[in-house]
């Protein structure tokens, strides 16, 4: 059970006022808005943490290529773990002192 203004609800009960709410906020927008608000929904995101070295080599080369970063980092990961799975490439790893993570990654050859 989750709490909402102070009341405990079930969470198909939260899910179905969720839509609600969702479709309430639709009802105010533009077509455009519309649009917009249904491709940022479908898009799938993630936060990486970088070395500023690493996000420094992307900007420049998205630059020489005349992308968005975000484009070349997709192509790039999906690149190397092709070439992961395919085990072409190793990953070389330490223990890691997190108790979250059994190893963190030192490089790959």
């Amino acid at each position: 059970m989750s709490e909402r203004r102070g009341v405990r609800l079930d969470p198909a009960v939260l899910a179905a006022l969720g839509d609600g709410e969702r479709r309430a906020r639709r009802r105010g927008m533009t077509p455009g808005q519309r649009r917009k608000m249904e491709r940022d929904e479908a898009r799938c995101t993630a936060t990486f943490d970088l070395a500023p070295e690493v996000l420094d080599g992307l900007r420049r080369a998205a630059a020489v290529e005349d992308c968005s970063v975000s484009s070349l980092a997709g192509a790039l990961l999906r690149r190397g773990l092709g070439e992961l799975e395919a085990g072409r490439l190793r990953v070389v790893r330490r223990a890691s002192r997190s108790a979250r993570f059994g190893f963190v990654v030192e490089r790959v050859e």
